[in-house]
């Protein structure tokens, strides 16, 4: 269990690593599948196939989200994604928490 909690409007450094620094990333898909995931688990809407959008994204290089389902994921978020990097082994999330336990789901 946490020692400290979350507060919100505070910034937390978000990070996790292959057990024995093993690749958690292995091609292209793996890493947009992760950022599709980065943009969902941001809020409480939910997704059908996420697969499709992974496939999509391959295909042209974005995301096939509609302006208002954009705006509305922009909306309605619990956390806000500052920045990312993403390794073959690891990554790294700062995230900006909106609603009590945002960061937490």
């Amino acid at each position: 269990m946490r020692k400290t909690s979350i507060t919100q409007g505070e910034y937390y450094h978000i990070f996790n690593r292959g057990n024995n620094k093993q690749t958690i990333f292995f091609d292209k898909k793996d890493k947009i599948r992760f950022l599709f995931l980065i943009v969902y688990f941001q809020t409480d809407i939910f997704f059908e196939n996420i697969g499709r959008q992974v496939s999509y994204f391959i295909k042209n290089e974005t995301f096939n989200i509609d302006e208002g389902l954009e705006k509305k994921l922009l909306n309605k978020r619990n956390v806000e994604l500052i920045n990312f990097v993403l390794m073959p082994n690891h990554f790294h999330l700062t995230l900006c928490e909106f609603k009590e336990g945002g960061i937490s789901q």
